[in-house]
């Protein structure tokens, strides 16, 4: 199985309201976008990094699978007119 589907398939609620509040959250720029991922993903990730079913991850493959599913639902060049 794929990270990001155990993702979902383990902490889909979690992901869904980090999406949500990240698309209605408001940025100008890329460093703004991620300030914006990193707070609203915060519990999320804490989540997951305890979540033994991602013994076999390291944080860096986490971190980047999440912010693959963030770039693939939320419609973005990393800002907002």
């Amino acid at each position: 199985m794929e990270i990001k589907e155990l993702i979902w398939l383990t902490h889909g609620m979690e992901m869904m309201s980090a999406l949500q509040s990240i698309e209605q959250d408001e940025w100008s720029c890329n460093e703004d976008f991620m300030d914006i991922v990193d707070i609203e993903t915060s519990t999320l990730m804490t989540a997951l990094y305890v979540d033994d079913a991602f013994n076999e991850y390291d944080e860096a493959q986490i971190q980047a699978a999440v912010l693959g599913i963030i770039e693939e639902y939320i419609s973005v060049e990393y800002y907002k007119d």
